[in-house]
């Protein structure tokens, strides 16, 4: 019994399984009539059988396994830390605010946010998460809804994100840097009918939300989770820069068709129940590309890729103890990276 010959690196086998007509490189196509047979790699698995007519595919009677032979040779390992493991799987199949209600069960008195100097516990995060859920659902919104979210990095973004996943709705978060007409496509593209904004944003998008026909627009600002005398004395200097700058002041007009957050969370009815999900299946939330080749398309990220990302981000930092350490977030929430 012969064994295949090593695989090169820039073949992927783990690819090359059940697709025939991948191609092969000359070396290989020059022994596709010979019958190649692969032994587990230090392990017990299944053989994995290369046909006689070798049509470029492994064909396999049972589950593909991790095989020592087709992974060991991937660069990337070399600069892996000795502490993170190749791989994590199984992936944990549970909804993304699984993650939050996890940790506000093990560290209830632990910070979960610091915000300007104020310090908010997880079971503090997890109770507003749960009222702005309430809130939501006040607003008719569904599993598989869509929300948007036209925030800064800041406690409410973090509120929304959960609470929105809490109910089994869908989160899209959008670059507070978009034109108008960038604002626009993306809101009618992903469905929404809510959207909770920062109060300074909102004139640069009141006229999309009228045009495109928003339902309900929930404002939020800065100050609302500040500490005082910060809550008191930062809305005196957006005042004064605003009145340098030229814009109104204060930036939503009394008039304004809007929500509160303040008042919404003040006033939020009973707590609905989680959601009921499918991980692998139901979207978490819409991710936005650059648009660098044409409109910005919104990949569909289901609970189980965020839950499986933020595994992985774990395990990449080993020495991060959890309910001790702190991570300062720089990347904006509304991008791949920094939801992760």
């Amino acid at each position: 019994m012969r064994h295949a010959p090593p695989v090169p690196d820039h073949l992927d086998r783990l690819e090359e399984a059940g697709h025939p007509d991948l191609a092969l490189d000359r070396w290989q196509r020059s022994l596709r009539r010979l019958p190649q047979f692969v032994h587990p790699a230090r392990h017990g698995g299944e053989r994995i059988e290369r046909r006689a007519t070798w049509a470029g595919a492994l064909s396999r009677a049972g589950e593909f396994w991790n095989d020592a032979a087709v992974t060991d040779h991937r660069p990337w390992f070399k600069s892996y830390p000795a502490a993170v493991p190749r791989t994590l799987e199984p992936y944990p199949e549970t909804s993304v605010f699984s993650m939050l209600e996890g940790s506000a069960r093990r560290f209830p008195d632990r910070p979960s946010m610091a915000w300007f100097g104020r310090h908010m516990s997880s079971r503090f995060l997890l109770q507003a998460v749960e009222r702005f859920s309430g809130v939501l659902t006040s607003l008719g919104v569904r599993r598989g809804d869509r929300v948007g979210l036209i925030l800064p990095n800041s406690p409410q973004y973090v509120m929304a994100f959960y609470a929105i996943a809490r109910i089994g709705a869908v989160v899209v978060g959008n670059n507070p840097l978009y034109t108008q007409r960038e604002m626009e496509h993306q809101l009618k593209d992903a469905g929404i009918q809510v959207v909770v904004v920062l109060d300074q944003l909102y004139p640069n998008f009141a006229p999309v939300f009228a045009s495109i026909g928003i339902r309900d627009v929930i404002v939020t600002k800065v100050t609302d989770y500040m500490r005082f005398p910060l809550k008191r004395l930062a809305p005196l200097k957006f005042r004064r820069e605003a009145g340098h700058e030229g814009k109104a002041w204060p930036p939503v007009p009394r008039d304004a068709r809007v929500k509160w957050w303040a008042t919404l969370m003040k006033q939020a009815g009973p707590i609905p129940p989680v959601a009921t999900v499918e991980p692998k299946h139901d979207p978490a939330g819409f991710i936005y590309t650059g648009g660098t080749t044409g409109l910005s398309k919104g990949a569909m990220l289901s609970h189980f890729n965020l839950v499986a990302n933020a595994t992985q981000a774990t395990a990449w930092f080993p020495t991060i103890v959890p309910g001790e350490d702190a991570v300062m977030c720089v990347l904006p929430f509304f991008h791949s990276y920094g939801m992760t």
